[in-house]
């Protein structure tokens, strides 16, 4: 995973590639601040494609992991979302009649999101047992609120520079 991961990174830097290329076969046409401002804007697109892609791969690599550690320890129907954050992932999953499993299943989800070097990319992990799947609002919602008071209490406890 790493390597892919790498290689987005990596491929991040030949933006300018794209830049130059924009620059150099518009500066006859338009001149050099319109070549340059389309040469900027063709390097900031090419950057931020690859990082979507980037954060597309991450994503699959984080619900892939949950997914195989719910299957792994438990046989219980499951729901997992993913919300991306500037710089890393809310991921939240819903089991469903989990039962006594639960625990089980969180020690499992954690073990495997730190053996396979996931642990920077999730920030917050919440999850949550429901009797049916009709109550998937309401969890949400709940988890939604859980995850602004602790996101006040992390800014109040925080020192201001």
């Amino acid at each position: 995973m790493e390597d892919e991961l790498k290689f987005f990174k990596n491929l991040k830097w030949f933006c300018f590639i794209p830049g130059v290329i924009m620059y150099l076969g518009t500066l006859n046409s338009f001149g050099g601040i319109v070549a340059s401002i389309l040469g900027i804007c063709a390097a900031v697109a090419f950057w931020m494609l690859v990082r979507d892609a980037e954060n597309e791969e991450l994503g699959k690599r984080i619900a892939e992991t949950i997914r195989g550690a719910i299957v792994h320890s438990s046989s219980a129907e499951h729901i997992i979302e993913l919300k991306r954050l500037n710089g890393g992932f809310i991921a939240r999953v819903y089991l469903i009649n989990a039962g006594n499993s639960i625990e089980k299943i969180n020690k499992t989800i954690y073990s495997r999101i730190e053996n396979e070097g996931l642990k920077t990319y999730v920030w917050v992990f919440q999850m949550a047992d429901m009797q049916d799947i009709r109550e998937l609002g309401k969890h949400q919602k709940k988890m939604n609120k859980q995850l602004l008071e602790q996101m006040i209490k992390f800014k109040k406890k925080t020192p201001k520079k």
